[in-house]
């Protein structure tokens, strides 16, 4: 049996922030399940007293979430690393379900199914649910026999901070996501990127969209 955490990963600088959190908590709850794994599932909240870091603290309490702050600069890059140490240090998983707050299940989702597939496929790096599917965003994909996408590593996004599965060694293979301010978040996912990229990451795809992200209007990086 592999364990799983889930590291939810916000920053709740504007009141409908924490709309977007809980909607995608309880979205979480409704849908997700791990029925032969063992699932946690944690928040990675900036500590920055410019975000409601209570809201958070109310809606981990209210859903049984554990709760933990980013101690380093308010930043994608760092609140990602800080869901990893959590992940990988603290708890001890073999697997990482990175989402960013404002996505959402769409849809009964046994993440059994893709961990028995990773276990069985050590080559694999990362698991994507959910990309852009918009004209000019959508990654090129490659058909596998097993029935997922293999992620083209030229494609424009072959990786973006959309909901995937990522595996205990990440950091041994693909270093740390670099640290910059709120407002650099874009540099921060194309250096992340290109790190796969170079380090020749194996990404693969579920063949449909499994969670919604985005759309609303305030963004995290204010």
């Amino acid at each position: 049996m592999s364990t799983i955490a889930a590291g939810i990963i916000t920053y709740p600088i504007h009141p409908k922030r924490v709309e977007y959190l809980e909607y995608g908590i309880e979205a979480f709850r409704r849908y997700v399940t791990a029925s032969r794994h063992a699932l946690v599932v944690f928040c990675s909240c900036e500590s920055d007293d410019r975000g409601d870091v209570q809201a958070v603290r109310n809606l981990c309490e209210k859903h049984h979430l554990l709760l933990r702050l980013n101690p380093s600069t308010p930043c994608m890059g760092a609140n990602q690393n800080n869901s990893m140490r959590v992940a990988f240090e603290e708890l001890k998983t073999d697997y990482l379900l990175s989402l960013i707050d404002d996505s959402h299940a769409t849809e009964p989702l046994d993440l059994s199914d893709e961990i028995d597939f990773l276990d069985a496929n050590p080559e694999i790096d990362i698991l994507r649910y959910h990309w852009s599917d918009r004209t000019g965003g959508r990654p090129t994909f490659h058909e596998r026999p097993d029935g997922y996408m293999q992620v083209d590593p030229a494609s424009y996004r072959f990786y973006d901070d959309s909901p995937h599965i990522r595996r205990w060694n990440y950091v041994d293979k693909f270093g740390w996501n670099r640290v910059a301010t709120p407002s650099q978040a874009g540099i921060v996912e194309m250096t992340t990127t290109k790190s796969l990229r170079d380090r020749g990451a194996n990404i693969i795809a579920t063949p449909r969209l499994r969670f919604g992200k985005g759309g609303g209007e305030i963004s995290a990086c204010r």
